[in-house]
């Protein structure tokens, strides 16, 4: 079916707060792989050791985030309900915050606005916190979820996600083992040598508004898609793929819901210009298999393609639940897109100036 959205021309990941620069350097633990057992003081000057919680019984929830990033305050409410609910002896919820002097009497009156009790440690080194460096942190908000024994089980989960995937755990009486989930693009259309794409995503993304795709999307992309559950018995597949078409309507700017400060892009200082995209959705039953699955699936382009972006649901019957894994995408024009209701979720609204006159949009 095909719906129209209000499409962010700039990359998305500037106003989840995406470092400055990502550089080459550690790599955040992936779903299966133990997480660094990190440690630090309170803002109040309490010291927290990770390492003293793990083999104790409890499920981890590692947050990283900051109070000037809007998409953290937006998930910041969620968690305090699942601390609230279920925080305890087997469930343990961390902060990791990164703001800098510069919003740190913001911060202390967020966190009692909003009732924070769970433990948060800060530095106040944003960016170069050393957990951001040694972690490999390269966007907030960004969350990391592990079993008793430090293993990450699940990473980024959102909104409703995260109670969805907390009450069941709190309800099991073993130990979850993660399941592995992975896809690979086969033939990466970038990859080749007459690959042309408008914009460097380096530099130009950052002065360039309103260059259009060069490049010809091709006719499909072939991807691999590989699932290991270790503990169900019969586990579902289903892959979900979104193909990004532009109107080329200019329509709305954004702004945040809470300071009312216009999103500007990084180095320019200029407002992020919004535009209209078709947006094509599909959905493909895989289906379902006893432990294991690895097949191939060709996703049809076609032409006047901005992006594609993929990914696929795993049905876990232990945890009763759909869960969103292995996501990724081709930007084919050099542009990220958001919807106006993931904008709303993450703490920005769209406005509009007609003749002067300013005309929200939520």
């Amino acid at each position: 079916m095909k719906t129209t959205y209000i499409c962010l021309f700039i990359l998305i990941l500037l106003i989840c707060g995406m470092a400055p620069a990502a550089a080459a350097g550690p790599v955040p633990p992936a779903v299966g792989e133990y997480f660094p057992a990190i440690a630090g003081e309170s803002p109040e000057g309490e010291y927290f050791d990770l390492a003293e919680h793990y083999n104790t019984g409890k499920y981890i929830l590692v947050d990283f985030w900051a109070y000037w990033c809007g998409p953290c305050r937006g998930e910041i409410p969620g968690l305090v309900e699942v601390w609230n609910t279920y925080g305890g002896e087997k469930f343990l919820l961390l902060g990791v915050n990164i703001d800098t002097p510069n919003t740190m009497d913001k911060y202390f009156e967020y966190v009692e606005e909003e009732g924070i009790t769970f433990s948060i440690i800060t530095e106040w080194g944003g960016w170069e916190s050393s957990w951001v460096r040694d972690i490999g942190i390269r966007y907030v908000p960004q969350n990391f979820l592990m079993a008793p024994d430090g293993t990450v089980i699940f990473r980024d989960l959102r909104g409703e996600n995260v109670m969805k995937v907390i009450k069941p755990l709190m309800e099991f009486n073993g130990i979850y083992e993660p399941i592995m989930v992975t896809m690979d693009i086969q033939d990466d259309p970038r990859k080749d040598e007459d690959w042309v794409t408008s914009i460097n995503a380096k530099a130009d993304v950052m002065t360039t508004l309103f260059a259009p795709p060069w490049n010809i999307a091709p006719e499909d992309i072939s991807i691999r898609i590989k699932v290991d559950n270790p503990q169900a018995e019969r586990f579902d597949v289903t892959l979900h793929y979104e193909l990004y078409r532009p109107t080329g309507k200019r329509t709305h700017r954004v702004k945040d819901k809470i300071t009312g400060e216009i999103y500007r892009v990084y180095r320019t200082g200029e407002p992020y210009i919004v535009y209209e995209a078709e947006i094509e959705e599909h959905e493909v039953a895989i289906g379902g298999w006893d432990g294991k699955i690895d097949t191939g699936y060709k996703i049809p382009i076609g032409e006047d393609v901005w992006e594609v972006k993929w990914w696929i649901t795993v049905h876990s019957p232990l945890l009763d639940i759909d869960m969103d894994e292995a996501y990724s995408n081709i930007d084919f024009a050099g542009f990220w897109t958001i919807t106006p209701e993931q904008m709303e979720e993450q703490g920005g609204i769209f406005f509009a100036e007609e003749e002067g006159e300013e005309a929200v949009n939520s």
